[in-house]
């Protein structure tokens, strides 16, 4: 008999499992109760095989079954398990963000490249290609850049209070925040960012630059011993490079890692704004999206209080800019009304970008690895 079942594709409900597709059942499946009624309603079915389905029943151990029969409904006890691999003893990789080495059944060696990796693996790609002699600018270049100019004056509010507030920037890329931080006398920043090494330059701008750090495999690992470090988190369209099953870990680490009373900013691209798509898939590393709906329950599920969406708007406008806005205006508007029309939006942000903050207060940090 074969090893295995075919059936062509899978799926679910509350209730049962319907299946179609190549899927095993366990071997130990067989001694349980809905193993013998599924070898019973192969051989009702089959009635030339009735003989073999009980064979089977009795020798569960060493063999399985197989069926080749139209849609199958499997009660909510089966036990559905992909083809066994064993892993591979340790070796050691040229490759670091090779996250796994497996052996199939048959002896073929498979490496498996978890999306952290991945992550890190493009942006050390693309740090590659940046030339080594290449100039960077200096401190005055930045303060005056419009990027630096408008921060100051657009986050200003939302920044803490007291200078001396710990900061943590994180995916910091060109530093243009740590610059607008330094600019407004905050004296105590960090920085942290994949492949830093061609980032040093930023931590002589000041000396309240007090330190740079290299996320070597994800967020989570880098602030798992950083509990109540931080007064205050920024993470600037980094979140969406997370990937979704991993958001839970990520955000407990930076929940655990503010002090209490401290303050999470996220700002990433609203998957309900005008111009989705193209902020989806703008680059290889983006792996979730979100709305003002689904942030806001990610946050609240990982202990945040006082979630706050903010409108990014400064004083100071060029008539280019002035001009833009204007023109952008009713897509916007038309924006909110066609997801209003069609009861999709639980937000309400229409915009093409999500600015969120949330404070940590009295409850406890849910950090796990088992999260991870």
């Amino acid at each position: 008999m074969g090893s295995s079942l075919w059936w062509s594709a899978l799926a679910s409900s509350a209730n049962r499992v319907v299946t179609y597709g190549p899927i095993d059942i366990s071997h130990q499946g067989m001694n349980s109760p809905h193993g013998a009624r599924v070898a019973a309603f192969h051989a009702r079915r089959n009635p030339k095989e009735k003989k073999t389905a009980s064979k089977c029943h009795r020798l569960a151990n060493t063999v399985s079954i197989t069926m080749e029969c139209a849609p199958v409904f499997l009660l909510p006890h089966a036990r559905l398990r992909p083809p066994p691999f064993k892993r591979a003893p340790p070796t050691h990789f040229s490759n670091p963000v090779v996250e796994s080495e497996f052996v199939s059944r048959k002896g073929a060696r498979s490496f498996l490249m978890e999306p952290h990796a991945f992550i890190a693996e493009v942006y050390r790609r693309m740090s590659l290609r940046q030339p080594p002699d290449r100039e960077v600018p200096n401190w005055e270049e930045i303060r005056k850049g419009p990027t630096v100019v408008r921060a100051i004056e657009e986050l200003q509010p939302l920044l803490p209070s007291d200078k001396s507030s710990a900061i943590l920037d994180i995916g910091f890329g060109n530093g243009w925040f740590i610059a607008a931080c330094i600019s407004l006398g905050y004296t105590s920043i960090s920085g942290a960012d994949f492949v830093i090494a061609n980032k040093k330059h930023v931590q002589q701008w000041s000396s309240s630059v007090v330190g740079l750090h290299e996320i070597r495999s994800n967020i989570g690992e880098f602030l798992a011993g950083e509990e109540e470090r931080y007064d205050f988190i920024h993470l600037s369209h980094v979140i969406e490079h997370i990937p979704k099953y991993s958001l839970l870990y990520i955000v407990d680490a930076l929940y655990a890692a503010l002090r209490k009373g401290g303050t999470l900013l996220l700002r990433t691209p609203n998957m309900e704004g005008p111009c989705a798509n193209s902020s989806y898939y703008v680059t290889l590393g983006h792996e979730y999206g979100f709305t003002g709906a689904n942030l806001s329950s990610l946050l609240s599920i990982c202990n945040f209080n006082e979630i706050q969406f903010h409108r990014l708007s400064g004083s100071q406008r060029s008539p280019k800019q002035l001009a833009g806005q204007l023109l952008r205006w009713p897509i916007l508007k038309w924006n909110a009304a066609r997801h209003r029309l069609f009861g999709v939006n639980y937000g309400g942000q229409f915009g093409t970008e999500l600015v969120v903050t949330a404070k940590r207060g009295d409850l406890p940090a849910l950090f796990d690895p088992c999260y991870r």
